[in-house]
């Protein structure tokens, strides 16, 4: 599985090894409705996290402490129907930002020859 079949952006060409262990954890061995991922900066936890939206069907709650994590969460995600709690895509939120995917929504990514492929 890639991380265009769930229609994630593209940037997201191919999941790491820890993020498809992730994945088949969260949807085959873990049985708690609620889970928490604990894995350093620069780890993937929002692809993985997106990823189980739409592998759930599920809209999300994504939540995050700075502005600058934000602002790169809503860039990255902007294509899922990603916004912050206000509705808007560009909208700052005070103190601690909150941002969700609507996870119904379809993305485009564009082909090595120019073509673009419907994902969802």
């Amino acid at each position: 599985m890639r991380p265009s079949d769930l229609g994630l952006p593209c940037k997201f060409s191919t999941f790491r090894r820890h993020q498809r262990e992730a994945l088949e954890w969260l949807t085959t061995a873990c049985e708690q409705p609620i889970s928490a991922a604990c894995l350093p900066t620069g780890s993937g936890k929002t692809a993985i996290a997106m990823a189980l939206a739409q592998l759930t069907n599920v809209k999300a709650v994504y939540l995050v402490a700075t502005k600058q994590l934000q602002s790169q969460v809503l860039k990255d995600f902007a294509s899922m129907g990603m916004v912050t709690s206000a509705g808007a895509p560009t909208t700052a939120v005070p103190t601690t930002a909150i941002a969700s995917a609507d996870t119904r929504k379809s993305a485009v990514c564009p082909t090595p020859a120019g073509a673009s492929m419907p994902t969802r």
